[in-house]
């Protein structure tokens, strides 16, 4: 369940919430159940990422939501780290990114890579330098096949990306700032997503470039009572909920 505000200024002081798996983050108020993960780097680098090169630190700035974010450095490197891993039950993973550099060779690329428990990737989005593509690849990593997304990237500019999973089609929909931006296949059929790779590939032009991460989420199913102490914000953009029940208090 996610309650979205456009202006994204209301934090945990400002709602009641009456489950222990709600979290407020940048905005938004996220419910899952058991096995949830979530990190927005406000307390530096969860210990259950794997990253065995060094490469993701917390920085200050930019901060992609609130006071910091992880910083994703490749120099001249093939770059990768993992998230700790997700409830099998995931039906939905988020994330924010910016990259501040386009290197402008071909070869060069930040991916989201996705893999169940038994590492079958199901697929993997990829933001390319030279064309500033964002497309997603639906087959393996040696014989690719890319869905153009109809979407470019620029530096310094922050992207929020949710894919919704229907693991019984071997699809998924993908949402850039909120946007659907297509449903496309997976590269496997898979009936979970356990663990997601980052990879930032700079070895083919020897730059070096930063990717930035912010509330790295995944989610699943449930139910809260969410109560706003002062009264429902008036810019709430959405309301993502299988029943809503307001009063005149709430």
């Amino acid at each position: 369940v996610r309650v979205t505000e456009e202006a994204s200024t209301f934090t945990e002081s400002d709602v009641t919430i009456t489950n222990s798996n709600t979290v407020v983050n940048g905005g938004d108020i996220s419910l899952t159940s058991g096995g949830f993960f979530t990190d927005d780097f406000e307390n530096g680098i969860d210990s259950g990422w794997f990253d065995t090169g060094g490469y993701l630190d917390a920085v200050t700035s930019p901060a992609l939501t609130e006071t910091q974010s992880g910083r994703f450095q490749s120099s001249n490197d093939f770059a990768s780290v993992t998230t700790p891993s997700f409830n099998d039950t995931t039906k939905d993973v988020a994330f924010k990114l910016q990259i501040d550099t386009d290197t402008a060779n071909s070869s060069d690329f930040v991916q989201a890579r996705f893999r169940n428990s038994n590492g079958d990737r199901s697929g993997y989005i990829e933001f390319e330098h030279r064309s500033n593509d964002i497309r997603w690849n639906e087959g393996t990593v040696s014989s690719p096949s890319y869905v153009d997304l109809n979407e470019d990237w620029s530096p310094d500019t922050t992207y929020k990306l949710e894919f919704k999973w229907s693991f019984s089609t071997d699809e998924v929909e993908i949402l850039i700032n909120d946007t659907s931006v297509g449903t496309v296949n997976l590269a496997t059929s898979v009936s979970s997503i356990s663990e997601m790779d980052f990879v930032n590939e700079t070895s083919n032009s020897g730059s070096t470039v930063n990717a930035y991460l912010d509330n790295v989420i995944d989610q699943t199913d449930g139910n809260a009572l969410i109560a706003f102490d002062s009264g429902a914000p008036d810019d709430i953009d959405s309301w993502d909920l299988a029943t809503f029940q307001r009063t005149l208090d709430n």
